[in-house]
């Protein structure tokens, strides 16, 4: 009896196996056939740096004018400047959340190709909950990878930043 309750848990281990397998190979497969708007991302990287870099040095200017201690136009017009950036940063971001739904519309239109092509036999296996899972919220998480790159995009400028700041005399 314990050698047949053991052999079960292997039996289950060994599918479990398997389907964590077929996870990463999945993983791993999800950009391939799909156009991935690079050209954008770049720009948009590029845009997010000089953005960010102009914000985290305009602080100190900011106080400059916030204080009333500024001495010509020079203030003035940069802090004209900063204000275009921060419309620029507003659209960069919009454009950015646009350019990460195409990618995620992309994968999700394969991969919903892909579960057309599918035997009628994986859908006796699967439950159609996970099915749908695999449709609508793992693809949502196709273009995280680029989001987070932006993200430390953008710490690595305000970091930067602040450096130039302190460091400049």
């Amino acid at each position: 009896m314990l050698k047949k309750l053991f052999q079960v848990d292997e039996k289950t281990a060994k599918q479990e196996q398997k389907k964590e397998k077929l996870t990463k190979h999945l993983i791993g497969n999800i950009y391939r056939g799909v156009k991935i708007p690079w050209f954008t991302y770049i720009w948009l990287t590029f845009a997010a740096l000089g953005v960010y870099l102009v914000m985290g040095l305009s602080t100190s200017l900011t106080a400059k004018i916030v204080s009333g201690d500024f001495s010509d136009m020079k203030e003035i017009i940069y802090y004209a400047v900063f204000s275009l950036f921060t419309w620029l940063n507003f659209a960069v971001a919009y454009k950015m959340d646009v350019t990460n739904h195409l990618l995620n519309g992309r994968v999700k239109s394969k991969l919903w190709k892909k579960i057309l092509k599918l035997p009628a036999e994986y859908f006796d296996r699967e439950m159609p909950s996970r099915v749908i899972s695999r449709v609508t919220v793992d693809t949502d998480n196709a273009s995280l990878p680029f989001a987070m790159f932006l993200t430390l995009v953008a710490v690595i400028a305000i970091l930067s930043a602040y450096f130039l700041a302190v460091t400049a005399p």
